[in-house]
């Protein structure tokens, strides 16, 4: 039953779908019934076909005339164009011919009348070209002028600028020459001063060399060399403005001028020239330390040249207050001056110092000191 009644009850939905399906359609129908035309209609529109059919034959005909038409149309057209480009390019030249002319009158260029455009456009161009150049010509001359115009200005510059150094250099000339004048005067200042030192520098070192040096030279060399007729001297300008030169020469005893020492003098007696020169110096100047130093002063002299020269060595230690150092390197010489020079005096002292090598090379000092003792012969 239940199954029958699912059938009865799909039998009833789809007979209810069936009806609207049918009813839709009726009105589809009804629909298209009412937009079917009339038979008048029809009719009309058939007349009308058949009119249109006939004009569609005569247009059909009329096509080549259209055709034809339509290129009279077209070269109408352009016809006018090129009569509106004509009648444009006739008011450009008119006006290009008002414009020449007028630049013509503004640059000075006559024609006549009928002269062709192209012609007074030639002559314009020329003159044109011609005033151009003479401007390019005029323009260039002004930029020199311009540039010699500047220069001109630093020419006057640099002109004043020379006149003020030169004002500037005049000062200092002036200033320089006033200077100069000064100094010209303090140089005949020193020059005076100059020769005033060199006569007083002349007259000190005659005075010391002829009034102290050569008379102490003298002394000394006359002591040693007593039987030597020839004196060693400095010779010394007599003039007080000559150039101090120590020249050596020799007096004789008896007055008179000798030669050269080396010409007058034995070896011996040059020897003890140059010695006693030695020790002239070291008296004729301010002592600063009383020491005498002399290094073998005995060569090439004879015996009685070295007693002589022992007992002068005695006198300048005992009255000038010299310390005397002799170094000699004879054993006889030195063992005779050790006897020569031994303290004779109260107070004197003798140093002897002998110096001598080992057979193994060292060096050896022996010194002695030596005092005075008083002669127990003598005594007694």
């Amino acid at each position: 039953m239940v199954e029958q009644a699912g059938r009865v009850q799909a039998l009833l939905q789809s007979r209810n779908n069936t009806q609207g399906n049918i009813s839709q359609l009726e009105r589809e129908i009804q629909a298209a019934t009412s937009g079917l035309i009339s038979e008048i209609e029809l009719s009309a529109l058939k007349t009308r076909w058949a009119d249109l059919t006939d004009i569609r034959s005569q247009l059909d005909e009329a096509a080549t005339s259209f055709t034809e038409g339509d290129r009279y149309r077209q070269n109408a057209a352009n016809a006018a164009e090129a009569l509106v480009a004509s009648q444009t390019s006739d008011r450009s030249a008119i006006v290009l011919r008002s414009n020449v002319k007028n630049l013509a009158y503004r640059l000075g260029v006559e024609f006549e009348s009928a002269t062709a455009t192209e012609q007074i456009l030639y002559s314009l161009m020329t003159t044109i070209t011609q005033r151009e150049l003479s401007l390019n010509a005029r323009q260039t001359a002004r930029r020199e002028a311009i540039n010699a115009a500047k220069a001109v200005i630093v020419s006057r510059d640099t002109l004043t600028g020379l006149r003020n150094k030169r004002g500037k250099v005049k000062n200092r000339l002036s200033f320089k020459e006033s200077q100069k004048a000064e100094a010209d005067e303090i140089i005949n200042i020193a020059k005076d001063i100059a020769r005033q030192t060199r006569e007083a520098r002349g007259r000190v070192v005659r005075r010391v060399f002829n009034d102290e040096l050569n008379t102490v030279w003298r002394d000394l060399f006359v002591r040693l060399a007593p039987e030597e007729p020839f004196i060693p001297a400095f010779a010394i300008p007599e003039t007080v403005g000559d150039e101090v030169e120590a020249v050596l020469e020799t007096h004789h005893r008896r007055g008179g001028k000798g030669g050269n020492p080396r010409a007058m003098l034995s070896a011996g007696n040059l020897n003890t020239a140059a010695l006693t020169l030695f020790m002239a110096l070291h008296l004729s100047v301010k002592e600063k330390l009383p020491w005498l130093v002399i290094d073998d002063p005995v060569q090439s002299m004879d015996e009685v040249h070295i007693a002589q020269f022992a007992a002068l060595l005695r006198t300048l230690s005992k009255q000038m207050g010299r310390q005397v150092i002799i170094a000699v390197h004879e054993r006889s010489l030195f063992d005779y001056l050790s006897l020569e020079l031994s303290p004779a005096f109260p107070g004197d002292r003798l140093n002897v110092v002998e110096l001598s090598r080992s057979a193994m090379g060292q060096t050896i000092c022996r010194w002695d000191t030596r005092h005075y003792v008083a002669d127990k012969a003598i005594v007694a």
